[in-house]
């Protein structure tokens, strides 16, 4: 009876289509239009992602399938004229997993020179220009000894430090990771000539900068742009929660800054604007070096001894590696200094080309590029 009833029911249902006349005929134009497609229905939503490539974002939310891809490709834009609820997001790319060896900013390191050994901070993350992992640092981390204050000439690049237990994480520190030694120095300058305490004429120089580059061994550790909040050190992988993903270099702006260090973690403090404007070297350990001050309370400082390379930044901009700092009075009021060599002045005496992507991969199409040169040929 159930059979006879659907029968009847599809006849009624072609009947009642013929019954409407002209009406009826004008509507194949709308079926040749945009359809809706069922998100519903896993089945359907597969059939229309079948020759589909590239999909690196996916939701089916609010009647919506919404996808992201790097480019849109002849087959999405099919999609998207075929379906009126499909919406297509350009410019998402395949993101990769981080791991507790992606080297981020912010992350600790140690260093040895002799029997001395220190710890400082990673900066910022990124390739040279022949595409080699690179992390840019202090360059007085490759000097002096910061807990003892030794100034010791070059020191040795140790390991990374192990984030559970570092002071940023309420930890005593100076734990080695056990993922290896993370590279050698490739570069590194701290100020000019050590400044004597009673020489009032001491005059600084152009190239005074406190900066470093550390060369990677790509053998045991990945290099991430981002710089890490420190939320995560308990897991011992600081890239799997990022502050913010560095996408540029530039110089900073009033207002606030953030910086990611081993020892206070990521903490926000306001540009000291009235200092900046009257000095742009300052008296770091004896050596000049140029750069801006960052202004804090004595109780909740912006950076504190082992944060000397972590990165400081604005938004997405970095804009500079941690130096130094003290207590400094102003108006009765004692604050705590930080100053920050600035990176793109840092980069550009140092005559140091720091790329944010890596050159080692090929840009979206760039196979096919390839392969139709190649069948030219």
């Amino acid at each position: 009876m159930q059979k006879k009833l659907v029968q009847s029911s599809l006849a009624l249902t072609a009947a009642a289509a013929l019954g409407l006349g002209s009406a009826f005929v004008a509507s194949p134009a709308l079926a040749d239009g945009p359809q809706k497609l069922n998100v519903q229905s896993d089945t359907q939503i597969q059939k229309a992602l079948s020759d589909v490539e590239g999909v690196n974002a996916y939701g089916a939310k609010g009647g919506k399938l919404n996808i992201g891809v790097a480019e849109k490709t002849d087959a999405i834009k099919d999609l998207e004229k075929k379906y009126d609820n499909v919406v297509v997001t350009e410019g998402i790319k395949e993101l990769k997993p981080y791991a507790a060896n992606d080297i981020v900013g912010g992350a600790g390191y140690l260093v040895q020179s002799g029997s001395n050994a220190g710890a400082c901070s990673t900066g910022f993350s990124g390739w040279d220009g022949a595409g080699n992992p690179v992390v840019l640092t202090a360059g007085h981390c490759a000097k002096v000894i910061e807990q003892s204050g030794e100034f010791s000439g070059d020191s040795i690049v140790d390991e990374t430090e192990q984030p559970s237990t570092a002071a940023a994480n309420g930890g005593d520190g100076f734990v080695r990771s056990g993922q290896g030694v993370l590279g050698q120095w490739g570069y590194h300058k701290f100020g000019g000539d050590l400044v004597a305490p009673d020489d009032p004429t001491a005059q600084p120089n152009d190239d005074d900068i406190d900066f470093a580059v550390i060369n990677v061994d790509k053998s045991k550790y990945n290099v991430k742009t981002g710089v890490t909040d420190w939320s995560t050190a308990d897991s011992d992988d600081l890239g799997a929660k990022l502050a913010t993903d560095i996408t540029k270099v530039g110089p900073h702006t009033e207002g606030t800054v953030q910086k990611s260090g081993r020892t206070t973690g990521l903490t926000e403090s306001p540009v000291w604007t009235d200092l900046n404007d009257q000095y742009t070297f300052m008296n770091i350990g004896g050596r000049f070096v140029h750069g801006f001050g960052v202004k804090a309370s004595t109780d909740d400082p912006f950076s504190a001894g082992g944060d000397s390379g972590g990165g400081v930044f604005q938004g997405d901009t970095a804009v500079g590696v941690i130096s130094g700092g003290g207590p400094v009075e102003q108006g009765g009021v004692t604050y705590d200094m930080s100053w920050v060599a600035d990176l793109d002045y840092s980069l550009e005496t140092a005559g140091f080309d720091f790329q944010l992507t890596d050159p080692n991969e090929e840009p979206p199409g760039d196979d096919d590029a390839d392969a139709d040169a190649g069948a030219d040929a």
